[in-house]
């Protein structure tokens, strides 16, 4: 099975710097040694677990953290890719980045996590070696400063529920699954996610990366969909979440 993994690393680390009083791109932050960052973690899982190529999406510190990945993984499965519009669009914009630059390749399949997550290498790679398509969930509490939360309805179609201002959360359907997500998925079919990409308007470009998620789920059999819950799951929002990381990380070591 010919796979990808995309790791977008291109956001504003706004709410990251203002917890630490600096602007910082949070996915290179350190504590520790410069390999004891997020990117340096997901990347190191990443090669760990065997994917064909992991596409890097930059944007904000672009030049930070091409540097870093020039001088701590020189490796040709690595590919960087460079989101223009970071600044004026969401993260679908940065999913489709991704996607573009490895649509010509003969891939099965594409992972997707999110730059600013810590999570445990075996439920990763569970997702990765499995042959359908999953959406993650983790086990915190919901909530609306911090979370994303998904829900199945009762015609089996996926709902995404994520407010910006990270304030407050609402469903406007009933539901026979709700979590708390993991925000990474897999994609078991490329081609479909190829389409799916393919099709968005540019108003959807400016958006988040759930549009492109939530359609390409639903336009799947839903007997193809598998749920996987990360046993150990931190989103690095404040310098606060990294110092809990950085605890995880050295007592693995």
């Amino acid at each position: 099975m010919s796979q990808a993994l995309v790791i977008t690393a291109a956001g504003m680390s706004t709410r990251f710097s203002k917890s630490l009083g600096k602007e910082v791109s949070k996915v290179l932050y350190s504590e520790g040694t410069p390999l004891d960052c997020l990117l340096g973690f997901q990347l190191s899982l990443g090669l760990e677990a065997g994917f064909e190529i992991i596409v890097v999406v930059v944007g904000y510190k672009a030049e930070s953290v091409i540097d870093f990945v020039s001088r701590w993984f020189p490796s040709d499965r690595i590919r960087i890719v460079r989101n223009s519009l970071f600044s004026s669009h969401g993260t679908c914009e940065s999913l489709a980045c991704a996607i573009r630059s490895v649509q010509s390749m003969s891939l099965d399949s594409l992972v997707y996590i999110e730059g600013d997550l810590y999570f445990d290498e075996p439920t990763l790679a569970g997702i990765a070696q499995s042959n359908y398509n999953v959406i993650t969930a983790n086990t915190e509490i919901i909530r609306a400063d911090t979370s994303v939360i998904f829900s199945i309805d009762e015609h089996d179609c996926l709902h995404y529920a994520y407010d910006v201002n990270h304030r407050s959360l609402s469903l406007d359907t009933s539901f026979k699954v709700l979590g708390n997500s993991g925000q990474a998925w897999k994609f078991a079919s490329f081609n479909k996610l190829v389409e799916v990409v393919e099709e968005l308007n540019a108003r959807e470009l400016e958006g988040t990366n759930l549009i492109p998620i939530t359609r390409y789920f639903n336009s799947i059999d839903v007997s193809t969909i598998r749920f996987a819950v990360f046993k150990e799951w931190v989103n690095c929002n404040t310098v606060a979440d990294y110092r809990l990381i950085l605890k995880r990380l050295r007592k693995e070591a």
